[in-house]
């Protein structure tokens, strides 16, 4: 319900995301970033990074009104 245009990059995506989980900005910000990072080569640091990115995911994904999607599309 949330689509991203293809002109639309991942952190102006973030005003969808918004009113999507209005409440879960953290978590959408720290997603976004993650995808971006991936998107230009950059993994995460560390394990510890990694399960910060996966648990703010797993809080939206179980969130409702949001995207279902099983994965990131930011």
């Amino acid at each position: 319900g949330y689509p991203r245009s293809l002109s639309e990059t991942p952190y102006e995506y973030l005003a969808a995301l918004a009113k999507a989980w209005p409440d879960q900005q953290a978590e959408t910000v720290l997603v976004t970033e993650a995808y971006n990072k991936a998107h230009y080569g950059e993994l995460p640091e560390n394990e510890a990074e990694l399960q910060l990115i996966t648990d703010a995911w797993s809080r939206l994904a179980s969130e409702s009104g949001g995207p279902t999607s099983a994965e990131p599309t930011g």
